[in-house]
């Protein structure tokens, strides 16, 4: 008994000294890239059809503002993966 009591002793002090030393976490400062703010989108006339005038200008131009702000969110994006991509240089 008193030999496995001096094996299991042993053994966790082995072990204690063979631990991996834990990964450092490496960080690249980035720049802050510029996002727009999120629209005021025109809205609907709930008394008319959608299909009415005045319902389908205001959806067009929803859709004029919408791409504008995706565009502007995909520049956001490609800013962000640019500083990535020269950090890994």
């Amino acid at each position: 008994m008193r030999r496995v009591l001096l094996l299991l002793v042993g053994s966790i002090a082995l072990c204690s000294c063979a631990a991996a030393t834990p990964q450092v976490a490496v960080t690249v400062p980035v720049v802050e890239c510029p996002a727009p703010p999120r629209p005021e989108l025109p809205g609907l006339d709930p008394a008319s059809p959608l299909d009415s005038p005045t319902n389908i200008e205001a959806i067009m131009l929803r859709d004029d503002i919408m791409r504008g702000y995706i565009r502007g969110l995909e520049s956001c994006v490609e800013c962000y993966r640019a500083q990535a991509g020269a950090g890994h240089d």
